[in-house]
């Protein structure tokens, strides 16, 4: 196929390419998936709305990758804060992905299998849907595809432009700054580069040396600046990011199951917290307290251990791995494909899917293994991005940035046949089925594994969190029948779900939502609401009738477990005025147990406590209250209180210390923490 006609092939699919973006981000903007924005893809708003207002990078070392949260905040600052606008660039910067794999296609195959490669991305699913996330993968694809479209060049021979070395090695700097994955493949690409020969103008080894020096220096240029904002703001030596010995742990402790997976400690999803928390278990653990760096190193040194002691374990875990990283389905790290599909129609109609593409693949690699053409750093790209999946965890978004090789050996594959069948080379095309067909069948085989991680419950029971963190009650019912949909099973999308329904006034739907979730609802009277309660009770205790307010508690709820906690405080307020101070110190504990959260409820029950005269659990109950909020002024005056009566002067001022580093705003809390100065400082003689 001439070299024009090809560019004129190209034209129509890449403007078929945009156009059916463009049906997607209409789709989305009609969907909740850019409004409801979760997990990594709302972290990385965030982060770039702080970039934009001027407020910097979150604080301590990188724990995701920086150059996303710039590229968004860089869109955000000309287009407006505004996701649609984030994936309207994505759409232009996978088009330019698009024409540099058709370019780098031309000069390593031909420009048949350059116009069949971008058919296939036209048609390849996964594309499709990552460039309507808010995630890394269609910036690492678009520094990729320019990497190899480089390379293509160099490695053809057809220049030795030192510029090209420089800007090769600034793309792969950059990719790294986006994800670290690509260092894997430049450390593979220079070993083999250093020991290559060959005819063409870097023959030379001292030329082939000088190349080197150029692409490392390209790739340092771009991570230095990151390296030294690391020591700096956190005086830690990481080139890109922190959070590798964690994921390395993930993917390789003891009883991993080869995906992303929340550990116990882990309380929350997002990056700047979870990192947090990885950093104090492992501070815990050791007895002190770690820098992000250290407990980073801590926990490849833990993933090392086990697959040292359990290799068998480990070994099978690498198995898992490879089995899923060769799968057909997209493991979710954020919102799956299949969700996605469920929004977004365009998305099903695109009929290439991994599953497909992958023995595509093969078949053509298989064809074209004869061909005298350099493809081998490809063969290198492909091992490194394998390579991550079994050294960290599978993951699509560790895998996706595979398919700038996998498509056009998939377009070789029906290339070749063609060319082969008019050479009659019938016993080379049946191998090439053969092959197909055997590896059709094993990334397609069903798996519970499988299908557990691309299940997209989960993600709906996401979207229906943050639209209940939102306020947004009445959008989260919806999302949360999808993802009981899903998984009919789900117990916490019962629970949500029947929360949500109660708020709205559907109550004798939520009840039986919560039967379903094995919880007892807010109330036992049938479409009765809360408020309604509350104000009979209130009515109840102004009356003084604090034995029938009570009785008519304990006829509604069953338990304490069942009681909202609304009621449980108007409770207390009875057993209060009839003097059951044990009582109301018990009530006030469980309490703090229902929203361990308050350092209120420990607080006032320690109050009742001192009604009873046992101070010690008095103080237990001040101490409680602090672990949970240590400015927490009320409770640290009434251990100085404590203190000073008892006669321990030492322990009160202590306290004293403390709050005068917190800020009070109730002036009766001022006014005892002054009385507690005069009483500690002997101007006043009595305790206050």
């Amino acid at each position: 196929m001439a070299a024009r006609r090809s560019i004129h092939f190209l034209i129509p699919i890449a403007v078929l390419f945009v156009l059916v973006r463009l049906v997607y981000l209409r789709q989305l903007e009609t969907s909740p998936l850019l409004e409801l924005l979760t997990l990594d893809a709302a972290y990385y708003h965030q982060w770039a709305m702080r970039l934009m207002q001027g407020l910097g990078h979150p604080s301590g070392p990188f724990f995701l990758s920086p150059l996303y949260p710039l590229f968004l905040s860089g869109i955000y600052s000309v287009l407006g804060a505004n996701p649609s606008a984030a994936v309207a660039v994505q759409i232009i910067l996978s088009t330019g992905t698009l024409i540099f794999l058709f370019l780098a296609v031309r000069i390593f195959f031909d420009d048949t299998v350059a116009v069949f490669t971008s058919l296939l991305a036209l048609l390849y699913a996964p594309w499709l849907y990552f460039d309507g996330m808010l995630l890394t993968s269609s910036l690492i694809l678009f520094l990729n595809a320019l990497l190899l479209f480089l390379l293509a060049h160099l490695f053809s021979g057809r220049t030795l432009h030192g510029w090209l070395w420089l800007a090769a090695g600034i793309t792969a700097g950059l990719s790294a700054l986006a994800r670290p994955s690509v260092l894997l493949f430049i450390l593979l690409l220079i070993v083999w580069f250093g020991l290559r020969r060959g005819r063409n103008v870097l023959a030379s080894g001292k030329l082939r040396w000088r190349a080197i020096t150029v692409l490392i220096l390209g790739i340092l240029a771009p991570l230095v600046p990151v390296l030294v904002r690391n020591m700096t703001v956190g005086g830690s030596s990481f080139l890109t990011t922190s959070s590798g010995g964690i994921n390395f742990y993930i993917g390789n402790r003891v009883g991993a199951f080869g995906a992303l997976e929340e550990l116990p400690w882990l309380e929350a999803s997002d990056p700047q917290t979870e990192a947090k928390r990885y950093r104090e278990e492992a501070s815990r653990r050791v007895g002190r307290s770690l820098t992000l760096e250290q407990a980073s190193r801590y926990w490849m040194g833990e993933g090392l251990h086990d697959i040292v002691h359990h290799p068998g374990a480990w070994l099978q875990t690498q198995a898992r791995k490879l089995w899923l990283t060769v799968q057909d389905g997209e493991i979710r790290t954020n919102l799956g494909l299949e969700s996605v599909k469920s929004f977004c129609p365009i998305v099903r109609l695109m009929p290439l899917t991994w599953g497909l593409l992958f023995p595509l693949a093969a078949a053509g690699f298989f064809l074209r293994r004869h061909r005298k053409r350099e493809t081998t750093f490809l063969i290198l790209y492909l091992a490194a991005y394998l390579m991550i999946n079994l050294i960290f965890f599978a993951a699509s978004e560790y895998r996706y940035p595979m398919i700038l090789v996998f498509l056009p050996f998939a377009a070789q594959f029906f290339v070749g046949i063609f060319r082969e069948l008019r050479e009659r080379q019938f016993k080379k095309i049946l191998w090439a089925i053969v092959i197909y067909c055997a590896i059709l069948v094993v990334a397609n085989f069903p798996s519970r594994l499988r299908a557990e991680l691309t299940n997209p419950s989960i993600d709906f029971f996401n979207l229906g969190s943050e639209a209940v963190n939102r306020g947004q009650i009445e959008k989260s019912i919806p999302l949360f029948t999808r993802a009981l949909a899903a998984q009919p099973d789900y117990r916490h999308a019962h629970l949500e779900l029947a929360r949500s329904l109660w708020q709205v006034g559907n109550f004798d739907e939520a009840r039986r939502e919560f039967e379903e979730a094995n919880m007892a609802p807010p109330d036992t009277l049938h479409g009765e609401p809360l408020s309604r309660i509350l104000q009979e009770i209130g009515m109840l205790l102004e009356e003084g009738k604090y034995d029938e307010a009570l009785a008519f508690i304990d006829s509604l709820f069953r338990s304490e477990a069942a009681t909202p906690i609304e009621v449980l405080a108007l409770r207390v307020e009875n057993l209060k005025r009839l003097g059951r101070f044990e009582q109301v110190s018990r009530t006030y504990s469980y309490m703090a147990k229902r929203a361990p959260e308050n350092p209120e409820w420990p607080y006032r029950a320690a109050l009742a406590m001192r009604l009873t005269g046992d101070t010690t659990a008095c103080d237990s109950l001040l101490e409680a209250a602090l672990s949970i909020y240590p400015a927490y002024a009320p409770a640290r005056v009434e251990l100085a209180s404590n203190a000073l009566a008892r006669g321990d002067t030492a322990t009160a001022r202590t306290q004293l210390r403390e709050l005068r580093r917190i800020r009070v705003p109730i002036d009766s809390i001022r006014w005892k923490i002054k009385k507690l100065e005069r009483v500690i400082s002997g101007q006043a003689g009595a305790s206050p």
